[in-house]
């Protein structure tokens, strides 16, 4: 980087330009810890999705949920790695936070904890093993609270 220093600002330039746009989009990417760009696009898209999803985004309830241990962490894997180090757990989502919460929370979403499909999904309502099973759940989810609107 230093020879890009002392030359004059054209050369540098040229030097620069002698890479092409992808090589430099590909190196972002490695640097985020992504094999290249597309594969860095692809996790962002799944990111915002999952941010701007508010059937993800609104599985807290307040005053509701401030009775039941909830674990708060500040990234997915360091929820995820107390989920798999602690039983009855179940990994989820209050805008773009990742809490843990027990099976007296998810009663209180209008949801059964003994659901077949929260195994399915690993109890990982944030990166779920089988994205059908958490359709599913989101479905039964929003009866939920059309019956509790109603």
């Amino acid at each position: 980087m230093g020879e890009l220093a002392t030359d004059s600002e054209s050369a540098a330039l040229r030097r620069l330009g002698a890479f092409s746009l992808t090589k430099y989009l590909d190196l972002i990417a490695y640097e985020e810890g992504r094999g290249n760009w597309a594969e860095l696009t692809q996790q962002l898209r799944e990111q915002d999705k999952s941010l701007d999803d508010a059937e993800d985004t609104e599985l807290y309830k307040f005053n509701a949920s401030e009775f039941n241990l909830n674990v708060w962490c500040p990234s997915y894997e360091e929820a995820k790695a107390y989920l798999d180090s602690h039983r009855g757990f179940y990994l989820l989502q209050y805008k773009g936070q990742c809490f843990l919460a027990q099976a007296p929370h998810i009663v209180d979403l209008g949801l059964d904890p003994k659901d077949p499909d929260w195994e399915k999904i690993g109890r990982d309502w944030v990166q779920p093993k089988d994205p059908e099973a958490k359709t599913r759940l989101r479905q039964k989810l929003q009866q939920a609270r059309e019956r509790a609107a109603s």
